[in-house]
C-alpha cells in the first residue's frame, strides 16, 4: 500500500502516519528511530518535527533526533512545498514550512553575530548593517567565516554555517 496524502486548500495536509512509518522502514531497511545525519541543530530539529506533527497531523516524537520517520515526513513536507524532496533540513524547508524562524531572522542573527566575533587572527569581520538583508558585505564576511572556519565558501547562509555561527 502507498503511503497517502491528500493537501487540503489552505495548505494543510492530511498524512496517514502508519502507511508513511511502513514506507520509512522499507525505504531505510532499519528502524524509524536510528538517527540520520543532518547539519540541522537539536533545537531546530525539535522544532521541524513539532510544525510537522501540527501542519500535518502526524505523531513524530519530538525529540530533536532526525531519524528515518522524520526524513520521510520532510521529503513529503518538501514536496507539498514545491521544494526538492531530498529530506534534507534546510533554510528554505525550515522557512517556508513556518514556525522555526525566518530568513530575516537568521540573517540578523548573522549579522549581530559577526559583528562582535573576532577571526581566527584576532582581526574583525568586515562590519555589516544588522537590517536582516543578504547584502554585498554579509556575503563576503560570510565568506570569510567560511573560510576560517573549513565550511564550503559560497557566500550563503546554510544549516552548516548558520549553525557554526552558532545562531
Amino acid at each position: 500500500m502507498k503511503a497517502l496524502h491528500v493537501l487540503a486548500a489552505g495548505g494543510a495536509a492530511l498524512l496517514l502516519f502508519g502507511l508513511l512509518k511502513k514506507k520509512a522502514s522499507a525505504a531505510a531497511g532499519t528502524t524509524l528511530n536510528q538517527p540520520v545525519q543532518t547539519f540541522a541543530s537539536k533545537n531546530q530539529v525539535g522544532c521541524l518535527q513539532y510544525t510537522l506533527n501540527q501542519r500535518y497531523g502526524l505523531k513524530l516524537p519530538e525529540t530533536g533526533i532526525y531519524d528515518e520517520a522524520t526524513k520521510v515526513a520532510v521529503q513529503q513536507a518538501q514536496s507539498e512545498l514545491g521544494l526538492p524532496p531530498t529530506g534534507e533540513i534546510d533554510l528554505p524547508l525550515l522557512t517556508k514550512i513556518g514556525g522555526c524562524g525566518s530568513m530575516e531572522t537568521f540573517y540578523r542573527c548573522v549579522q549581530k553575530t559577526l559583528n562582535a566575533t573576532k577571526r581566527p587572527d584576532g582581526t574583525s569581520y568586515q562590519k555589516v548593517e544588522e537590517d536582516g538583508v543578504l547584502s554585498s558585505p554579509l556575503v563576503r564576511a560570510l565568506r570569510q567565516f567560511q573560510a576560517d572556519y573549513n565550511l564550503p565558501v559560497t557566500g550563503r547562509l546554510d544549516l552548516l554555517t548558520l549553525n557554526t555561527v552558532q545562531c
